[in-house]
């Protein structure tokens, strides 16, 4: 996704600059089906190749998504043969190689599905909010648990994303749920391109200035707990309770 959209954008024909985006990978469909896919916030623009211009998307659209749709097609695809190329991947019964499977992917057509651009940081931090911490369920859509089964609402989206209600076995549903759990290590919430971590003090902050933001720090950063308390209550945590004068110290 991320090679796909970077390609996009590095393209003349639609932006001509280098862009980045913050990826949130979901696994879950509203039934806690195995659905994995991302979503992903991109900045309205990009770097030129030479880093001295922001250079701002069209208003009405960021790439074609019918090209992007092709381009993360093709990169799939890519990265398919080069697994069975190196035995990494094992093909199901009926596909004898890789140029019949490539047939049938490329039979239909591939969607990137992608919104307007968010009005404001004030929405951007409300998506960021709703989406990067969310779980496969939330306690809101439970609606009972009874003789060892579990209801919950879930939207129909082949029925105009209608509310209705499924219930399944305490086990299949704990099954359900235990599935969206990420193996160690793996990262829900990626950066990538200009905002990638590596990019940080470079093309991120060149960036920022080109769009004459101002870089705000963490008012607590680099503070210890003693100050980071002080601050915040006005209140000196290692002041003397009762003479209100001396300094208590920690006795070795």
């Amino acid at each position: 996704a991320s090679r796909a959209l970077q390609n996009a954008g590095r393209n003349p024909s639609f932006l001509g600059a280098e862009t980045g985006a913050v990826a949130v990978l979901h696994t879950w469909g509203q039934t806690l089906s195995y659905h994995p896919h991302i979503h992903m916030l991109v900045p309205a623009g990009g770097l030129s190749e030479d880093s001295i211009e922001w250079i701002r998307a069209a208003k009405k659209f960021f790439v074609p998504v019918k090209a992007l749709s092709k381009m993360f097609r093709g990169i799939v695809v890519r990265l398919l043969r080069q697994l069975i190329d190196e035995n990494k991947l094992k093909l199901p019964n009926g596909f004898e190689g890789f140029p019949l499977l490539k047939q049938k992917l490329y039979a239909i057509n591939w969607n990137v599905y992608s919104k307007k651009a968010l009005g404001g940081i004030n929405s951007v931090l409300g998506y960021l909010g709703r989406y990067s911490h969310r779980v496969a369920i939330s306690n809101s859509r439970l609606t009972s648990i009874h003789n060892n089964k579990v209801t919950f609402r879930y939207k129909n989206y082949r029925k105009k994303a209608k509310q209705e209600t499924t219930t399944i076995t305490c086990t299949e549903f704990a099954r359900r749920f235990l599935m969206h759990i990420l193996p160690a290590g793996f990262y829900k919430i990626r950066y990538y391109g200009i905002l990638a971590s590596a990019n940080c003090n470079t093309k991120r902050q060149q960036a920022i200035a080109l769009l004459g933001k101002t870089i705000w720090l963490p008012q607590l950063e680099g503070l210890n707990a003693y100050e980071v308390y002080r601050t915040l209550t006005g209140n000196n945590p290692v002041l003397c309770p009762k003479c209100k004068e001396g300094m208590m110290v920690r006795c070795k």
